[in-house]
């Protein structure tokens, strides 16, 4: 069975670098991929591709494919 990709949005407000904030979304990968496995008994099998991370800043875009 192909994993279904499911993709959660954040906004955060703040003045932040956006490149510092793309940073600590990706340092986030193992934890969420950790929290998402250790659901209840479950089988998933959680991968978050950094390459698919990015920060959006009004029109601009950081990180992501």
């Amino acid at each position: 069975m192909e994993d279904q990709v499911q993709i959660i949005t954040i906004p955060v407000r703040t003045d932040i670098d956006p490149a510092t904030l793309l940073e600590i979304a990706i340092s986030l990968i193992e934890e969420i991929e950790d929290r998402i496995d250790s659901v209840d008994g479950s089988s998933f099998r959680t991968r978050v591709l950094e390459e698919e991370i990015s920060v959006e800043d009004g029109d601009d875009l950081h990180g992501g494919e």
